[in-house]
């Protein structure tokens, strides 16, 4: 049953998102999942809302490497980088 679960999760989502929550899932327990999600969850609504401000004063080095996390470029923002900061968070709080 854990695999159909994991298979239908894996469908529904991105290719990279979904290779990161299967690796996660493999390599953690729920605890560090779970926290690692929430975490992620609090980091993009941070950044959701520190994003058009700190835009402005990025150098242009910057923006062009982050410009797929930019504020105007997209209604649905990528959600990987944040559970990569996400877990390193849980990892840095539950160690």
């Amino acid at each position: 049953m854990p695999s159909v679960v994991l298979l239908l999760w894996l469908t529904l989502c991105a290719a990279q998102d979904a290779r990161e929550r299967a690796t996660l899932g493999l390599a953690t327990d729920g605890m560090h999942l779970l926290g690692g999600f929430i975490d992620a969850g609090m980091a993009s609504a941070l950044g959701l809302l520190l994003a058009p401000s700190l835009w402005l004063y990025m150098s242009q080095r910057l923006r062009e490497r982050l410009r797929y996390l930019g504020p105007g470029t997209s209604k649905k923002q990528p959600f990987a980088p944040f559970v990569r900061v996400g877990m390193l968070l849980t990892l840095a709080w539950m160690h």
